[in-house]
């Protein structure tokens, strides 16, 4: 038998953000079913439907007696944080982007006010009376941009992350990643409109076990604005590509989880 205790419901109001208390009193033989004839507890991830964006995101049961347990489901705006580090959960991904300033060192540039390009040496010469060769360099600033992204998995292949390290993304990556990985708290704060195609080279990886049966893999992307194949604006097509949507990655989509399954 599960029955909530609607008077111990709590809605808290912060300037960070908005939490709801829900408690349930349930017989012990209905705790690890987590349901009964009539109704199913709170999972987490479940969105409250007053409020969907109160997302169940803690659950505590504690044991009244040998018989009935108490159980307290705390919903919270913060609640898309809970579904991490859960092996093979797409909702389980986490993005990190670093976006830096870098410099380029040029021969010549393009001067803004009258649309020329001028050769960086001899300029320099003309306006100091010396000679081009003592010319010192001249940097170009560019954005530069990492992408790191997590994930857990159950099992992963070695083989398949090694062999690609180094190559450049044949297709679209970032907006074919959020088609193929739809779930209910599908990720929509990046704006990935425009064609990535080859502006990603797969850097790295680093691997770590972090419970049984669970390892977090972050992969590292280097961005290139101008394709990693273009050089001063010629196409060199000299690094590999491959898709990059080959590397393990996790493919469950549901975002709920049932006491047991969090580590």
């Amino acid at each position: 038998m599960i029955k909530e205790s609607f008077a111990s419901r709590e809605l808290h109001h912060t300037k960070d953000g908005t939490t709801l208390t829900q408690f349930f009193s349930v017989k012990s033989q209905d705790v690890f079913l987590w349901y009964d004839a009539t109704q199913r507890l709170p999972i987490i991830g479940d969105f409250w439907a007053q409020m969907p964006t109160l997302i169940c995101s803690d659950i505590w049961v504690r044991w009244q007696s040998q018989d009935i347990a108490v159980i307290e489901a705390l919903y919270s705006t913060k609640g898309l944080g809970v579904s991490s580090e859960i092996p093979d959960k797409v909702s389980s991904m986490r993005y990190h982007f670093n976006i830096i300033n870098t410099q380029e060192e040029i021969k010549s540039y393009l001067n803004i006010g009258n649309s020329t390009q001028y050769e960086w040496s001899a300029v320099w010469a003309t306006a100091k009376g010396m000679d081009v060769e003592l010319a010192p360099p001249l940097y170009k600033n560019n954005a530069g941009m990492t992408m790191t992204i997590d994930v857990y998995l159950s099992k992963w292949n070695l083989l398949t992350v090694k062999d690609n390290i180094g190559k450049i993304n044949d297709r679209d990556f970032l907006k074919q990643m959020i088609i193929a990985n739809p779930h209910k708290s599908k990720i929509t704060e990046i704006d990935v409109s425009g064609d990535d195609t080859g502006q990603w080279l797969f850097s790295g990886c680093t691997a770590e076990t972090v419970a049984k049966g669970n390892t977090k893999l972050s992969y590292l992307f280097l961005g290139s604005a101008g394709g990693w194949d273009t050089t001063d604006g010629v196409e060199t097509d000299h690094i590999e590509s491959f898709n990059f949507l080959d590397l393990p990655w996790p493919n469950d989509t549901n975002d709920e989880f049932k006491i047991g399954e969090i580590s």
